[in-house]
């Protein structure tokens, strides 16, 4: 039964790897809708100002489960173009013994495997979030709502999140926005279009 317990503790940590992804995800998505909310003039708190973005940290920590014993700090950030100043992420003896070492080893190796997957689309999710920010904040320079040229307003935009920008053309009256986040195994490319009628209009 020596097994056992390790099986335990990794099938734990592995519930606990989950759970940080999930609430990591909630994170993004609440940073990114309040940080396009105040862009549009809305009232969000702890919005704070670097240049014409405005940016929103949201942060969660986690006490619960394995984070009982040392407390997970969760934060996540987005960022939107600001108006205009005129507008104000988880006993049997011999053989059986073996089999059950043998799990535990396979059920670690795919924890791994399990943990990297996570990690990539927790990078997914942000790219994705960031590009169509930028993608409505190049909107919102052809409508006039925002100054400024709209292939690098996206870039700014993208350079905060720290993404890189890799396409910017105007298509059938929609500013369409390529990024890219990451290298190698953790790498993360989003496309996203905005029309010139959804530039300051949500």
């Amino acid at each position: 039964m020596v097994a056992l317990p390790i099986l335990t503790a990794v099938i734990g940590v592995a519930l606990s790897g989950v759970q940080a992804g999930l609430v990591q995800l909630r994170l993004d998505d609440e940073a990114a809708l309040d940080a396009r909310y105040a862009s549009l003039g809305g009232q969000v708190g702890g919005v704070r100002e670097e240049g014409d973005l405005l940016c929103v940290e949201r942060e969660k920590m986690l006490t619960s489960g394995l984070w009982a014993i040392d407390p997970l700090v969760l934060r996540a950030e987005a960022c939107a173009r600001g108006p205009p100043a005129s507008g104000g992420a988880m006993d049997q003896e011999g053989s059986a013994t073996i089999a059950l070492a043998g799990m535990a080893g396979a059920i670690v190796v795919l924890g791994v495997v399990a943990t990297s997957v996570g990690a990539h689309v927790i990078l997914e999710r942000q790219v994705a979030h960031a590009v169509d920010a930028a993608a409505l904040a190049a909107a919102d320079v052809s409508v006039g709502v925002t100054p400024g040229e709209p292939c690098s307003v996206a870039r700014e935009v993208l350079k905060k999140s720290e993404l890189t920008l890799v396409s910017c053309e105007y298509w059938r009256e929609s500013w369409v926005i390529g990024g890219r986040a990451g290298a190698g195994l953790l790498d993360a490319h989003a496309t996203a279009r905005a029309g010139v009628v959804d530039g300051g209009g949500k």
